[in-house]
């Protein structure tokens, strides 16, 4: 099961009570994933989707409305058609505000207007509906062994329509969020890229469960990221120990090259002959291995490469 299938599946564990967001999760669903139907004298709807999905959605126009689904496999495929054609489902079309009489006529209504989410809760109920519709998501990292996309965080929601995307984007903004509106292959995606809003996300679309996982994701990241930096920074200090090193031996042979050993005081002398023979030494080792401090050590160590500089 895939990350997004895992949000989904939760999603659809949510139960909703309240009636307006009932009806905001379904308008949310078929705007995404279904269209309106005609047959004979009556107009309705289908949703195509997966059946787990499906199988929610007609729980919930069930619930809301009295009337059931028709659910049915799409051969060779893992989808299946949920479809409502009857005397009451232009009803239920014009409730959800997908449908709007106009004059003598009726006409299909791209808008999300506020009579479709009249209040925070069914606000929620909308977003969390789009996203079971016609959402995905990606991480970097791997979920229990499942390789996901190396590009980074991406969470989006795909509109067939312009205006609904766009309302959608401005919905996500009056609740706290920042979506980027692209067209893509003649489709309109709203996507996230920043993990924390993902988060966000997916916690209001009631996906608790993915939601503590992409944390922990995050918190193993950031231990990670800190164990990197730790071993980057011992890496850089050792190289920069190596290069003293060897730059002290080349001070050192230099100096006794140019006036021999026996021309060294006893301290400079015995400084250089424990460089040259333990060149894999820290300054600190060094020093204890010479009973003196590493202060002392490195003031000898100077005054060595300040005389090879002066012989060169």
């Amino acid at each position: 099961m895939s990350f997004t299938s895992e949000i989904k599946k939760q999603i659809t564990d949510v139960k909703i009570i309240d009636k307006k967001a009932q009806s905001a999760f379904i308008s949310a669903f078929l705007r995404t994933c279904g269209s309106v139907e005609t047959s004979s004298d009556d107009i309705g709807f289908s949703a195509y989707s997966e059946e787990d999905s499906l199988k929610y959605f007609a729980r919930l126009i069930k619930l809301r409305y009295g009337k059931t689904c028709v659910i049915e496999k799409v051969a060779k495929t893992e989808r299946a058609r949920a479809t409502l054609i009857d005397g009451d489902s232009l009803y239920i079309l014009t409730d959800l505000g997908i449908l709007k009489k106009d004059g003598g006529g009726i006409e299909v209504s791209l808008n999300i207007g506020a009579d479709v989410c009249p209040d925070e809760v069914s606000a929620k109920a909308f977003i969390a509906g789009a996203f079971l519709g016609a959402g995905s998501i990606t991480v970097p990292k791997l979920f229990e062994g499942r390789a996901q996309t190396k590009t980074g965080y991406h969470l989006e929601v795909v509109f067939s329509k312009y205006v609904t995307a766009a309302d959608f984007s401005s919905l996500l903004a009056e609740n706290g969020f920042f979506p980027k509106l692209v067209e893509r292959k003649e489709q309109f995606v709203v996507y996230f890229k920043n993990v924390e809003e993902i988060e966000s996300f997916i916690g209001m679309c009631g996906a608790n469960g993915a939601y503590f996982k992409l944390n922990d994701l995050q918190i193993q990241k950031e231990i990670r990221n800190r164990e990197n930096r730790k071993i980057n920074c011992e890496m850089s200090n050792m190289t920069k120990t190596i290069d003293a090193s060897i730059r002290s031996r080349e001070d050192i042979k230099t100096v006794i090259d140019c006036v021999g050993a026996e021309g060294l005081s006893e301290p400079l002398r015995l400084v250089a002959d424990a460089r040259l023979n333990n060149e894999d030494m820290s300054l600190q080792e060094l020093a204890d291995m010479l009973g003196i401090s590493k202060s002392c050590l490195t003031h000898r160590l100077r005054k060595l490469s300040e005389l090879a500089k002066t012989l060169r």
